[in-house]
């Protein structure tokens, strides 16, 4: 299990969150007010960095080679592919981490993350 990370704001309402990830809520204050003239009383928001992670949903794709079925078959195309939850849940799995594999194969994994539990927090 990761170790929990945070991250600050001077808004907890922004899109875009910008500063360092810091191990601790107090290195999060400290390096407001160290690096970014943040003084003390002043609110800010501190929030769990979550990783994002790859999850493929392959009902889209699916869909997607059925259309194309219909499009180039006909009627015939249509409900060509049926697979029971058991089937879609290892489908999306087995894409997952096929994807995940390309992507990290050619150092092209995506390096961002979401935060949650944000509270505002004033800076001592």
């Amino acid at each position: 299990m990761e170790k929990e990370r945070y991250s600050w704001n001077y808004n907890k309402d922004d899109e875009d969150w910008n500063h360092d990830i810091c191990d601790t809520m107090a290195e999060c204050m400290s390096e407001a007010k160290e690096d970014y003239g943040v003084e003390v009383g002043t609110t800010i928001a501190i929030g769990k960095v979550n990783k994002f992670e790859i999850e493929v949903d392959c009902r889209t794709l699916l869909e997607e080679i059925e259309n194309d079925a219909m499009d180039k078959c006909g009627e015939s195309g249509e409900n060509i592919i049926n697979l029971d939850e058991d089937q879609i849940a290892k489908l999306n799995k087995e894409l997952t981490l096929v994807v995940e594999n390309f992507l990290r194969v050619r150092k092209l994994e995506p390096n961002v993350y979401y935060l949650t539990n944000i509270k505002e927090v004033e800076v001592y």
